[in-house]
């Protein structure tokens, strides 16, 4: 089958062949189809061709980043989630150490008594720092800001406590905040 076919599919090739050799021998035309010019009158055939039209590509969102901003505005949020790690760590110190506080522990060695000021910073440094990772404080400028906002929190906790009272009674009680607020409004001497 593969042999006929082959066959006369080089009958049909020497033929047209032959017929063009025809033609040009006799000066006509040498063409084996139709040149048409002009519209094309079948509109099924233009309707499925592309045109030629401006298309414009919608945007997709851009995925941001948390992190990603600006220093204008995640410097000074640094500072507010330093100043807030102060606040969670004195609150803990109050909470576990202070005889006022819920647990009133002991401390833990009569060798810590005069560090144990500083505890707040136990507490709220490895908060600092969740926060840091969290919200991705990588550069200089933002984690200096965060550590600016765990001393200002420490400097001025007497201020924030007279500035915000009620937010320190529900960390604390009301007997720290009234002790708090009479120190500060105490005259130094």
């Amino acid at each position: 089958m593969k042999g006929m076919t082959a066959m006369s599919l080089e009958e049909k090739q020497r033929r047209g062949f032959e017929d063009r050799l025809g033609r040009i021998r006799a000066c006509a035309s040498n063409t084996m189809g139709e040149v048409h010019i002009g519209p094309s009158e079948d509109r099924r055939y233009a309707e499925g061709k592309p045109k030629n039209r401006v298309r414009v590509k919608s945007r997709k969102a851009k995925q941001v980043k948390v992190g990603e901003g600006s220093n204008k505005v995640l410097v000074p949020v640094a500072v507010v989630l330093g100043i807030l790690a102060m606040f969670v760590g004195l609150a803990a110190t109050f909470q576990l150490f202070d005889p006022r506080g819920l647990l009133q522990l002991p401390s833990p060695h009569a060798a810590l008594d005069p560090y144990m000021s500083y505890a707040p910073f136990a507490f709220g440094l490895p908060l600092a720092l969740a926060f840091a990772w969290t919200f991705q404080l990588n550069n200089f400028l933002r984690r200096a800001a965060l550590i600016g906002g765990l001393a200002v929190g420490f400097v001025y906790h007497p201020q924030l406590v007279d500035r915000f009272p009620g937010t320190h009674v529900a960390a604390f009680n009301k007997e720290y905040v009234k002790t708090v607020r009479s120190d500060l409004r105490a005259p130094t001497g």
